[in-house]
């Protein structure tokens, strides 16, 4: 590991983790997926508030992956075992179909906002999965590779690797880990 200090004493690994061409971000998808980066904040107890431009990058986000053959083979695979329904019922024995059934369940699922710590509307799944959340000083979820290389790549992560913990007696075990240093 090359590891330098700079000047405010914070230690860097020299090497980035992710080496990612500049032109992956300019993919339909994946430039909608960055437009979404600065949409939250990282605290789950802090209350978020959406604003309508913030509903249109969503929306231009969806649109995106839902002109793509994985999203259309997902739906058609829910809807087939009924996970998904676009037909529904009336008393009368009237049909409605609904065909934004998948893309309004995927909405609500992903950008629904719900409270995670205490009482406040401060969480949501595509955040948690895509940007991550800090909970008392923890990093939690944060599970994206496009995130996370825009983020080493202006210094707010750092990799420092992998670490292996050894037995050291009966008591202890094996486990893994990341180690990541954050700056926020």
């Amino acid at each position: 590991m090359h590891l330098f200090k700079n000047t405010q004493g914070h230690f860097y690994v020299q090497l980035r983790l992710l080496s990612v061409p500049a032109s992956v971000y300019q993919k339909p998808t994946i430039s909608k997926l960055i437009a979404l980066h600065d949409n939250y904040i990282p605290a789950a107890s802090s209350s978020e508030t959406v604003t309508p431009q913030e509903t249109a990058e969503e929306t231009a986000f969806l649109d995106a992956i839902f002109a793509t053959s994985v999203i259309k083979k997902a739906e058609q695979f829910l809807i087939d075992k009924g996970y998904i329904l676009t037909r529904t019922y009336t008393r009368d024995g009237r049909v409605i179909v609904n065909n934004n059934a998948f893309r309004e369940a995927f909405r609500q699922i992903w950008f629904g906002m719900y409270a995670r710590e205490g009482r406040n509307l401060g969480s949501s799944g595509f955040e948690h999965v895509f940007l991550g959340e800090t909970k008392a000083g923890q990093v939690s979820g944060f599970h994206n590779w496009i995130f996370f290389s825009k983020q080493e790549t202006t210094r707010a992560v750092n990799y420092h690797g992998h670490i292996r913990v050894l037995r050291l007696g009966p008591v202890r075990s094996y486990y893994h880990q990341l180690n990541f240093l954050f700056l926020i």
